[in-house]
Formats: C-alpha cells, structure tokens, sequence
C-alpha cells in the first residue's frame, strides 16, 4: 500500500465509523489493488452505497 493509501486509510479509521468506514476502506483496498477498473470500481461503490441506504433506512 502507498503511503498516500496509508494516510487515507488512517484518515478513515480516525473519522468514519460503521456503514461509511466499512465502504471507504473497501474502495480504499479496490484502489490499491491496481487491478479493477475504473467501471468496476464505480459499480462496486454504487452497490455498497446502495446496500448502506437500505441498511439506514430499516
């Protein structure tokens, strides 16, 4: 990991807390993984955003 991704990654663990934390570090590690593309990246955050709207609102 960069220490760019290192000082996100503690920037989330210091700020965001449930739900968020846990979609930020996933985009975090997708993001440091080098591997996905920039689609798939944004379909992975559609669907983590949407899971946490449905979670929020039960």
């Amino acid at each position: 990991m960069s220490s760019v991704n290192q000082e996100l990654y503690k920037e989330i663990e210091n700020r965001a807390s449930g739900t968020l934390k846990n979609i930020a570090i996933e985009i975090l590690n997708q993001l440091s993984d080098g591997f996905a593309s920039e689609e798939r990246i944004k379909d992975e955050i559609r669907r983590k955003v949407d899971l946490a709207v449905r979670e929020e609102t039960k």
